[in-house]
């Protein structure tokens, strides 16, 4: 399974809003109320479990969770700081 459908599964599995919905690369998770802050936080803790990878807070801002593009793009910049 590929990165960004390995993102889209652990929504689905972790936020009851996208349980029933189709998740696009660039379905706006944030801007379209499907992600409220505690929901990042959670994320971000899956995220750095399942890629073995450290989120520094200052290298993280809101919108790198608006989409699911938005955070294949974060991973990949957190991959290339490790």
């Amino acid at each position: 399974m590929n990165i960004k459908n390995q993102i889209k599964d652990i929504l689905k599995k972790n936020i009851f809003e996208l349980e029933d919905v189709e998740i696009s690369d660039e379905l706006e998770l944030i801007s379209k109320g499907y992600l409220e802050s505690f929901d990042i936080i959670n994320i971000i803790s899956i995220l750095e479990m399942k890629f073995n990878i450290n989120m520094p807070i200052e290298e993280i801002e809101m919108i790198d969770f608006n989409t699911v593009n938005n955070i294949y793009c974060l991973i990949e910049r957190i991959k290339a700081l490790e």
